[in-house]
């Protein structure tokens, strides 16, 4: 069994070990080591430091070339890619963005398209009052409006649209309708099914449909366009 011996070999032996480390740390100091080595270890980080800030500059400077080599090459690349071509550019409301509006018209412009504007709010879509052929032929459809939507977008302007053009969410042209295809962008941060039910509903009318979505979005609709075997392109604004 221990003894009170062994705890006082015990302690005599930490503090011999402490007395040892205070005796050479000073000893170190004296002679100038630990300076020495505190002043090559900030020589060395400040090295680190540098090199990475240059690193980072040649970065932004390469990142800033590429910008301006596919804003410029753009043009030439895309020109009359989409001429005779009516693309449908739709927003829904609670999900406008004018920076990829504007910036997603000037491209298919430059491409030669005509570009139809759609906004969207969820609400007024629900409420539009369908004629009578079109409640019957969408009355087993739980979007009747959009599905209505997507056959005047492919075939001639109705009830739909008009009301659309009343409440100023879109502006006809005579050579608007039909159109050749639709991009649908992403709407709103919460769970909601219209863009999927519009998607689908132009693509069975045959207008090519893709769906974007911007990298802000709290919740991504990406994977069910996905899993609907819907065209898509995340993070747009990247």
């Amino acid at each position: 069994m221990f003894d009170i011996r062994y705890h006082i070999v015990s302690l005599v032996a930490v503090f011999l070990a402490l007395a040892l480390g205070i005796l050479l740390g000073f000893s170190l100091e004296k002679q100038g080591l630990l300076k020495k080595q505190q002043e090559r270890l900030v020589e060395s980080i400040q090295k680190d430091i540098d090199s990475v800030r240059s690193k980072n500059s040649n970065l932004q400077k390469q990142l800033a070339s590429q910008k301006k080599f596919e804003t410029n090459i753009l043009p030439f690349l895309t020109k009359d890619k989409l001429k005779d071509h009516v693309v449908a550019l739709v927003f829904f409301d609670d999900a406008k963005s004018n920076i990829l509006k504007s910036g997603a018209n000037e491209t298919l412009k430059n491409a030669g398209a005509s570009v139809l504007e759609l906004s969207l709010n969820r609400r007024s879509l629900k409420k539009i009052t369908l004629n009578e052929a079109q409640t019957e032929t969408f009355k087993n459809s739980e979007y009747k409006t959009i599905d209505a939507l997507a056959v005047e977008l492919s075939s001639t302007p109705g009830t739909v649209l008009g009301k659309l053009q009343e409440e100023e969410s879109v502006k006809l042209a005579e050579d608007s309708i039909p159109i050749n295809s639709a991009v649908v962008f992403a709407g709103g941060n919460k769970p909601s099914l219209e863009e999927e039910a519009l998607a689908k509903a132009l693509n069975k009318n045959r207008i090519k449909t893709v769906f974007i979505d911007k990298t802000e979005n709290e919740y991504s609709k990406i994977d069910q366009f996905i899993e609907a075997g819907i065209d898509t392109v995340d993070n747009i604004d990247m």
